[in-house]
């Protein structure tokens, strides 16, 4: 559904006035996120929830209606929430189709965005149109009263923000070896010569750069092969069905780069069905349990509440992710990523303690 029905249908479900408490509060991500020009049209994608939860619609209705305050050129498309295999809708393709070059889309999700015709990859898509991009995905399991969380998480200053991501990201860009350690048991190395690390600070300024939101973390890939140890989720854990807080810790054991043994409660089942269901799918089975990524959350106004793209990103948690990182520099492609995030981490670069900023 486009425009009109997307606002009934927001004011019918009481999204609209939810919003219209928050939206002042995307000040900060059109100024500091998108620098976002009156001139450009922007297109906000959402959906309608799932099992009666609406933050994604609540943040949709955010960003409409900061647009239209502002004099924004603003148009907004929704769809039902969409998984992993579904479609996107023919309003939401046609809307990105249609969407004229050099200006600004956004989305905010429930799960994923469906896919889109023949297009493999809507991040590329964005890039070469090309579009300013901002994405707000898995919320579905989120009450939609988290909105006031996510508009703290949203509107911080991102200059200092900046400031602490790149001093991190000049430690790791220069390291060999990167080692995680936590009380909790975590004890892992990640060979990372020849890597550097990326800081996603949400400045997506220009034309052809987009990324997540809510910012703040720092991550790397580690070379192939070369990541050893174990750790011990006790944070959240995403599987392929959803991001799971972790009641009972998760050990994971990894050798030579590959997962060998998975051990805990329900979470660390609902982790290794997640594994075994890609591996079954995936043209290379042996990648799917590869350790690609290791990231730090820099973002002081988040918290752990079980949504990876908001777990990941608290400051004193890390993230190790299995699956995938060539998208990113990496060296790994398979189906799937699975981000698993734990608490209190030590760092130690070539063997010398790292403060986290």
């Amino acid at each position: 559904m486009k425009n009109r029905d997307c606002l009934q249908w927001l004011k019918k479900e009481g999204v609209l006035d939810i919003a219209q408490r928050h939206y002042k509060s995307m000040a900060r991500v059109f100024k500091d996120c998108l620098a976002a020009k009156e001139k450009e049209k922007l297109l906000i994608i959402g959906d309608t929830g799932l099992k009666g939860n609406n933050l994604s619609a609540a943040l949709s209705a955010c960003y409409y209606l900061y647009a239209k305050e502002k004099g924004f050129d603003v148009s907004i498309v929704m769809q039902e929430s969409k998984t992993r295999g579904d479609s996107a809708e023919e309003d939401v393709v046609n809307a990105l189709f249609d969407h004229p070059p050099y200006n600004i889309v956004v989305t905010n999700l429930s799960d994923k965005l469906g896919d889109l015709r023949n297009i493999k990859s809507y991040r590329r898509f964005c890039k070469e149109k090309p579009f300013k991009f901002v994405s707000t995905t898995s919320l579905g399991y989120i009450p939609t009263e988290y909105i006031t969380q996510l508009m703290t998480m949203l509107s911080i200053d991102y200059k200092t923000l900046r400031r602490r991501q790149n001093q991190l990201k000049v430690y790791l860009d220069n390291a060999k070896e990167i080692t995680v350690k936590t009380d909790k048991g975590t004890n892992i190395k990640f060979d990372v010569a020849g890597y550097d690390s990326i800081s996603a600070d949400g400045d997506f300024k220009e034309y052809g750069q987009g990324g997540n939101l809510p910012a703040g973390e720092v991550y790397i890939a580690p070379n192939e092969g070369k990541v050893s140890g174990k750790f011990v989720i006790d944070a959240s854990s995403r599987n392929r069905f959803k991001t799971e807080i972790t009641r009972e810790p998760i050990i994971v054991k990894v050798k030579k780069g590959a997962i060998t043994k998975i051990e805990g409660g329900v979470e660390a089942d609902l982790l290794k069905q997640s594994l075994k269901w890609a591996a079954e799918r995936a043209k290379y089975p042996a990648r799917v349990k590869k350790i690609c990524e290791l990231g730090i959350g820099m973002n002081k106004n988040a918290k752990v509440i079980g949504a990876t793209i908001i777990d990941e990103k608290a400051h004193g948690t890390a993230h190790i992710a299995i699956g995938s990182n060539y998208w990113f520099g990496g060296s790994i492609k398979t189906i799937i990523h699975l981000d698993q995030v734990f608490r209190d981490p030590q760092v130690f670069v070539d063997g010398v303690p790292l403060k986290i900023p």
